[in-house]
């Protein structure tokens, strides 16, 4: 039961997270489709991104409810696990998809009503000589303000000890560890697999977990070190909120290394150490919500970021607030995969989402799709091979 439970708020938290998206973005870019300044607040595009929000929420909180109900039909059942289980990946195909299909009724809407035609269309934001001296004055104070997405070295370090004070632990009590161990558990939480004791195999979840936090580390610091270009709202306000929602990002990133830690942590506190048997289950559960949270936690710093680089800039006119940026929704496969040969550019900031993303003409892009496949069908195929 406390499994069904925690696939049931993992499934409704993956849907408020979808839902909460669309507010991240751009106003200029609802559900990934350009559309010019005039026409942000049109009845195809708040119809459009309600009935987004509505259906995900709404699937969200079915399959809550069905994993829920089959488990504590059938507590006991693999069957009512395996069902419980598939709820946050269902809720996930089921956003995505609903994604690609209303943001087409922005685009219908925009193609018969010619939204661009009469747009001023401005290519490249930049600060005009037009500008009052006061204007220019209150926007160097928020471009001071946003700053440059940092790492936050705090919680990284916080991370880390959390994975080495749980390392340290077993380690301390290595010759308690039993000769066999397991390492696999079936989805009634019995063992299912074993192994001889090595330091190899007792210490996977701290292995793991570093490695995780280096991948989260890395996120950082590309985002703090690369240049990302700004595709979506590339006036100077949009591309100061880009730059805030990324500094917010990395924040939220320091916060999922802590929680992630946290989680492989007590998976090794507990796993391979006799008297924690009975732990499997609430330390898997654990695992799981705290991964939730933290990508929760992702949005929390993003969100309070753009608000306040919002509020700074509340009452500052620019020379180019009346201008749109360029419709170039045809680079964006399924409003979501950037391929622009001609532009130079690598990363560019997620069209729908929060970060950043390849230029998937490039050949880091291209790079990038062979090095994820190559992983994914490694580790599909290392069962077969060991």
């Amino acid at each position: 039961m406390i499994f069904a439970i925690v696939m049931a708020l993992s499934g409704l938290s993956i849907a408020a997270v979808m839902a909460v998206i669309p507010a991240l973005n751009a106003r200029t870019t609802p559900l990934g489709v350009s559309v010019p300044r005039s026409r942000v607040d049109d009845a195809a595009v708040t119809s459009a991104v309600r009935s987004y929000r509505r259906i995900v929420v709404g699937v969200g909180l079915v399959a809550a409810l069905v994993a829920f109900g089959v488990a504590a039909a059938a507590p006991a059942a693999a069957w009512a696990l395996a069902v419980a289980s598939i709820a946050p990946t269902v809720v996930a195909v089921a956003g995505i998809s609903t994604y690609v299909v209303t943001r087409k009724r922005i685009i219908a809407a925009k193609r018969e009503g010619g939204w661009f035609d009469d747009s001023e269309v401005s290519v490249a934001a930049r600060v005009s000589p037009d500008a009052s001296a006061e204007g220019q004055r209150d926007l160097a104070r928020v471009i001071a303000e946003v700053g440059r997405p940092r790492i936050p070295v705090a919680w990284y370090v916080a991370a880390l000890a959390l994975i080495g004070g749980a390392a340290a632990y077993v380690a301390a009590r290595w010759a308690d560890v039993p000769a066999v161990i397991v390492t696999h558990w079936g989805s009634g939480l019995e063992p299912d697999a074993w192994a001889d004791k090595s330091v190899g195999q007792v210490f996977v979840p701290t292995w793991i977990g570093l490695g995780m936090v280096a991948l989260l580390w890395a996120c950082t610091l590309a985002t703090s070190r690369l240049m990302i270009a700004v595709r979506g709202d590339r006036s100077i306000k949009g591309q100061l909120r880009s730059r805030a929602a990324l500094a917010g990002m990395n924040r939220g990133f320091g916060v999922l290394a802590v929680l992630m830690a946290a989680g492989f942590a007590l998976m090794q506190a507990t796993s391979y150490l006799p008297g924690f048997e009975r732990f499997v289950g609430a330390t898997l559960g654990a695992f799981i919500v705290v991964t939730v949270l933290g990508s929760i936690a992702i949005l929390i710093p993003v969100a309070t970021a753009m608000t306040r680089v919002d509020d700074a800039l509340r009452g500052i006119s620019l020379p180019d607030d009346t201008t749109d940026s360029p419709d170039n929704d045809k680079f964006y496969k399924w409003g979501m995969f950037y391929y622009n040969p001609s532009d130079p550019a690598v990363l560019v900031e997620k069209r729908f989402g929060v970060g950043m993303d390849f230029n998937y003409a490039t050949w880091q892009g291209k790079a990038f799709i062979v090095a994820v496949l190559a992983t994914l069908v490694i580790c599909v195929a290392l069962p077969f091979l060991l």
